[in-house]
């Protein structure tokens, strides 16, 4: 079925994902009221092309998104004793627990390149970026309720605004990890300046998982409990807790997770040494760039029939 394109002086509902809402909605409505009217079909004929027109939407709502991540960080802990506290306080706490086990040889862990306090709070930092962002992703439909099947606007906007919060904890976090490396004297060297990007595809590999996700679970919740659960395995799925293993049976969870090659560059810029190996860094590096690309063509080309059985 062809592409619709009505030019009108009131705007009217649309069937697809992508028509400007109209007035009084939440997204913002160009001056000309032109509109895109998409069906499940020309959605599916558009191929590549869903790209462009998915990034052109999300990008007239990044009004829209940014109120939204302000929401979800004041609403998270406005009614809350501890505030933000709360942020720090659980990796602080894995920290501790698992510092002790291993001072008193109870986890026999082999060496770390830093005093084992700053190894575990930076790696868990940068796993409660990864899962966090993945679990507000996948949720970030299902808790928008009514408004993705009764409003237009953009709802790629509903994921790409729930990566707010994660990253909001995540810069929250880096302050006892700084702390705790003055205290043990860790001092980064100049590749501590490669982080950034390191993070980039941290964050873009969680991104185009979620987009992936927040569909399947809008259409059956079961997707939302698995996740939690896989998360919570998935700690001692990576180098996380223990150093990466170069041999014995751990070893292989350097190459078969994605997350892992991604944690161990982030340790080698940050710590020097570990097993960094460029071939498994950049198969992973690859993947982290693909998967919003896949994601984003996934979310759009699904949520309309999607949409339609919530």
């Amino acid at each position: 079925m062809p592409i619709i394109i009505v030019d009108t002086t009131v705007a009217r509902p649309a069937r697809g994902i992508f028509a400007a809402p109209s007035a009084g909605t939440l997204g913002s409505m160009n001056s000309d009221r032109r509109e895109t009217l998409y069906t499940p079909d020309s959605i599916h004929d558009q191929g590549a092309s869903l790209w462009v027109f998915g990034l052109r939407e999300v990008w007239r709502e990044r009004s829209l998104i940014g109120i939204l991540m302000r929401r979800d960080i004041v609403a998270r802990y406005r009614q809350s004793l501890l505030g933000y506290v709360w942020i720090i306080l659980p990796p602080l706490v894995a920290m501790g627990v698992f510092s002790l086990l291993v001072s008193q040889r109870v986890l026999p862990f082999g060496d770390t390149p830093v005093p084992y306090p700053v190894f575990a709070l930076w790696n868990l930092s940068v796993w409660y970026l990864f899962s966090g962002i993945l679990l507000a992703c996948t949720n970030s439909l299902v808790a928008a309720g009514p408004l993705v099947t009764k409003l237009n606007f953009a709802k790629g906007a509903l994921v790409v605004a729930a990566i707010g919060q994660p990253l909001f904890e995540f810069l929250i976090r880096l302050a006892p990890v700084a702390l705790l490396m003055v205290w043990y004297g860790v001092w980064p060297g100049i590749e501590i300046l490669l982080l950034p990007v390191l993070l980039i595809l941290v964050v873009a590999m969680a991104l185009g998982i979620g987009l992936v996700l927040s569909v399947l679970n809008l259409l059956l919740r079961d997707f939302s409990s698995l996740l939690a659960i896989l998360l919570t395995v998935g700690v001692f799925c990576a180098p996380i807790l223990f150093p990466p293993a170069e041999s014995g049976p751990l070893s292989p969870v350097n190459v078969v997770n994605p997350f892992s090659p991604l944690l161990i560059a982030t340790q080698t810029v940050i710590f020097g040494g570990g097993s960094f190996s460029l071939l498994t860094f950049t198969g992973a590096a690859l993947l982290a760039l693909g998967c919003p690309l896949f994601g984003w063509w996934f979310f759009n080309a699904v949520l309309p029939r999607a949409v339609e059985q919530a």
